[in-house]
């Protein structure tokens, strides 16, 4: 497949945007892959100060419409898909908050007919170039595979567009006669602003941007919304968007940045990084989610996330109670999760081991032991393995042996009775977050689930906690033991029971790591999947393994590689890790194109705070999100 890419080239306020970078055809067809370059291009139209948006052709056509051949050729659900998508690009740039110019130097037909109505203003060549919808006589090309009314919605939708653009009489002609018109016609009939010669298309059109861009403001975007407010919603019916609702113009009246609808934001997978994606795509950087009685505002701006993350983030941006209170509801006061002094001493203290050169290196040959036993066990599946569940095990294998000081045995089991508790009480947990009164409405099967839960927690790390105090030496170096000695150290006579961290700190901060297992094993369940779907990376991996592990040459350890050899090496020296480059870029490769989460935990403002050209709120939640960025 062709990946379509374009970016905004700026002419002062005026931004344009070139739709010969993105479709790679003569045609400038639309297909998904030029949808979502545009939606990308959009993303980076800026968020304050004066500006409008030129969408140009150079070639002979504007924009003729939907691929057939992507039409004819793609099954019927993607074609599907793509008409919802295309149909939510249209709704995305009808309500932009800049001023937008179509610049028509050729054909724009059907499909690119309605890119050009979606903008505000269009210029067209006077000389050449027809505009309109032929979709009428359409029966009479019996080589199409969907016919006006075979597309649930479509047809609705394109005349939705017709009509909020055009007057009535002319949405006949154009829709039922499929009148095709000249650049002179077309402004006679009030389908185009203006006709000039090919030369002067685009500096006609980069004026109009200029005369208009200080217009550009959230205020015109919502005009915009409100003035087509029974069009947006029934363009977006498929789309994730949803409808706007009431609620949401009157949050979006009040500073919020647009985003879907209450009853749409309570049906999403938030836990999900490709939601997230989906809601950048269709709002741009800055979002909302009316959840709960303060909106949920969700950023992947670096600039924002600088702002809200920096170092006075503690003044601007604390995390909010409701959050801190519905923490402590599962081990007390979780002090790996607090703010201030507290959080600060207890982050400098894991630091000093997890970040220790001389402590990974003695994690090693721990950690290899562990995976040797999930190779060992993938190889012994006869026919197909569930590589998911089977990372997930290994990952939390591998963290008890850096937290604990030991497997878990999730491996040799099959499954983890910790894990389970933790999803559990963390699924219960959520749920009495975004329910105020959930004391109230919670059902008493419920409450000891989560009882019984937390209780599989308490027992298996307390336990842990007794075995590296009695020093038994089946245990290796760990997490848990460096806390238990930092403990021991800042035990006075004030202060008997130790600080940073306390043993339920300490709970907690154990709680924390086996939380982290999903992200490892989405880690590594990618991993695999991506070696497997490019054998030509396993051989340069397994070279690369070669030439450093076994301390070969690269003629050698190439045909070892082809040979498909193992590595055979007992010593492994930590320092060998860092010469694994391809290794590194395989994996930072993975992270980037499948990152295993989407986000902080979210902030609220103490006062008003300005996000672009969004004023959130005092009190509002917000919530960065780092992998989008």
């Amino acid at each position: 497949k062709f990946t379509c890419s374009m970016a905004l080239q700026a002419n002062g306020p005026v931004l344009m945007l070139d739709l010969d970078l993105a479709s790679n055809r003569d045609d400038n067809a639309f297909t998904p892959e030029l949808v979502a370059a545009l939606h990308a291009a959009l993303d980076q139209l800026p968020s304050s100060g004066p500006a409008a948006l030129v969408l140009y052709s150079k070639s002979k056509c504007f924009c003729t419409g939907h691929s057939l051949d992507f039409l004819n050729q793609a099954p019927k659900v993607d074609v599907e898909k793509f008409i919802e998508s295309f149909y939510g690009l249209l709704a995305r740039i009808m309500v932009l908050s800049v001023p937008t110019v179509a610049a028509i130097s050729g054909h724009a037909i059907a499909g690119g007919c309605l890119l050009a109505l979606a903008c505000d203003y269009r210029v067209m060549r006077e000389d050449r170039g027809f505009i309109g919808m032929p979709e009428i006589d359409m029966h009479q090309q019996g080589t199409l595979r969907f016919q006006p009314g075979s597309l649930k919605g479509a047809d609705a939708k394109m005349i939705a567009v017709l009509k909020a653009k055009l007057d009535q009489g002319l949405v006949r002609e154009v829709l039922l006669e499929g009148t095709m018109y000249g650049g002179t016609q077309a402004v006679a009939a009030g389908l185009v602003h203006q006709a000039v010669p090919q030369s002067e298309v685009l500096s006609e059109s980069v004026a109009l941007g200029m005369l208009w861009a200080p217009k550009a403001s959230p205020t015109m975007g919502l005009f915009k919304r409100e003035m087509l407010s029974t069009v947006i919603p029934l363009l977006h019916e498929g789309d994730l968007a949803g409808p706007i609702s009431k609620e949401n113009l009157e949050l979006m009246r009040a500073g919020y940045p647009p985003g879907p609808s209450k009853a749409v934001a309570k049906s999403l997978a938030l836990r999900d990084m490709t939601t997230y994606d989906k809601l950048h795509a269709e709002y741009g950087d800055v979002f909302m989610l009316p959840l709960g009685a303060v909106p949920l505002v969700v950023t992947r701006s670096p600039e924002h996330i600088r702002s809200i993350l920096g170092g006075e983030a503690m003044d601007r941006f604390p995390r909010p109670e409701s959050a801190l209170s519905s923490i402590r509801l599962l081990f007390g006061r979780a002090q790996i999760a607090l703010d201030g002094q507290d959080h600060s001493d207890n982050k400098r203290m894991l630091s000093a081991w997890l970040f220790s050169e001389s402590q990974n290196a003695a994690m090693v040959p721990h950690l290899a032991t562990v995976i040797d036993n999930f190779i060992h066990h993938m190889s012994q599946t006869p026919e197909s393995v569930d590589v998911c569940k089977w990372a997930e095990l290994a990952s939390v294998d591998l963290s008890g042996v850096i937290s604990l000081g030991r497997s878990y045995g999730a491996i040799d089991s099959g499954v983890s009775l910790e894990l389970d508790a933790l999803k559990r009480a963390d699924e219960i947990f959520l749920a009495r977050a975004m329910n105020k009164k959930w004391r109230s409405t919670e059902t008493l099967e419920t409450a000891a689930q989560f009882d019984a839960s937390k209780g599989v927690l308490v027992k298996a790390f307390s336990n842990a906690i007794d075995r590296v105090k009695a020093e038994d030496p089946l245990l290796g170096p760990s997490v848990l033991d460096h806390m238990v000695k930092s403990n021991s150290a800042n035990k006075t006579s004030q202060c008997p029971a130790g600080h940073t961290p306390t043993e339920v700190e300490t709970i907690s901060n154990l709680v924390g790591f086996l939380a982290g297992v999903g992200n490892s094993g989405r880690l590594v369940a990618t991993s695999i999947e991506m070696l497997a779907r490019h054998p030509s990376a396993q051989l340069r991996i397994l070279a690369e393994l070669h030439l450093h592990l076994s301390q070969l040459t690269e003629e050698e350890a190439w045909a070892n590689a082809r040979a498909n050899k193992g590595v055979e090496t007992c010593d492994l020296d930590y320092s060998q890790l860092h010469k694994l480059e391809y290794l590194k870029c395989f994996l930072y490769e993975c992270l980037r194109l499948y990152p295993p989460s989407v986000s902080v935990a979210p902030r609220a403002c103490s006062q008003e705070a300005a996000l672009g050209k969004f004023n959130i709120p005092a009190g509002t939640t917000v919530m960065c999100n780092i992998y989008g960025a």
